[in-house]
């Protein structure tokens, strides 16, 4: 069974997801919304749909990053977490368009 989350996440645009991303990603309680995109996007079974999904992924990555620099924020198992799943989307984002 789906969330409603995640149904949310599945119809978005590439645009309208990288916006959901940086808007999500601005406020404090939303501030781990990246993980949410970067699953989306791990799990994306349609080639269509994968490099948008890994586009909003990246783009909540990056802002979680500046955040995490600009407020000396996060833990240091986040930050680890957050450069692994960088790594592994830009990996998924190449192998999945071959």
């Amino acid at each position: 069974m789906e969330n409603k989350s995640q149904t949310r996440l599945d119809s978005l645009t590439s645009g309208e997801a990288v916006n959901h991303a940086r808007t999500k990603a601005t406020t404090n309680s939303e501030a781990l919304r990246w993980r949410d995109l970067y699953k989306a996007a791990m799990v994306e079974s349609d080639p269509a749909k994968v490099l948008d999904r890994v586009a909003a992924a990246r783009a909540a990555m990056v802002l979680r990053q500046a955040e995490l620099e600009k407020n000396r924020s996060g833990t240091l198992e986040e930050r680890w977490e957050l450069e692994e799943a960088i790594s592994a989307l830009e990996y998924w984002g190449k192998f999945s368009t071959k």
